[in-house]
């Protein structure tokens, strides 16, 4: 369902960018703490919550790790729930609430 289509990536509230299945997106920000968000349509992904406040570089990934059969369930459920938004290896960042 998702193959063809983008997701956005919002960085602190603004949209900081579009990002497509197998590719990556670079984003410049502030040296300081950050709200990462991936959404589509009226559905979306875990808040990830960073600290950048002594600069450098975070690498993220979000998918859809429920396929195209249960992702449709999970749409209409919780579709809050529908994307996950993971630090990848190496990375640094807050905890969750």
């Amino acid at each position: 369902m998702d193959r063809f289509r983008a997701y956005r990536l919002s960085v602190t509230g603004e949209e900081a960018g579009h990002i497509k299945r197998n590719s990556q997106l670079t984003v410049e920000v502030e040296p300081t703490q950050h709200m990462l968000r991936a959404t589509i349509d009226w559905c979306g992904s875990n808040i990830l919550y960073v600290d950048l406040s002594e600069g450098g570089e975070l690498h993220v990934e979000v998918s859809n790790p429920h396929g195209p059969f249960k992702g449709q369930g999970v749409m209409r459920r919780a579709p809050g729930e529908y994307l996950q938004l993971r630090l990848l290896e190496g990375a640094f960042g807050l905890e969750t609430p």
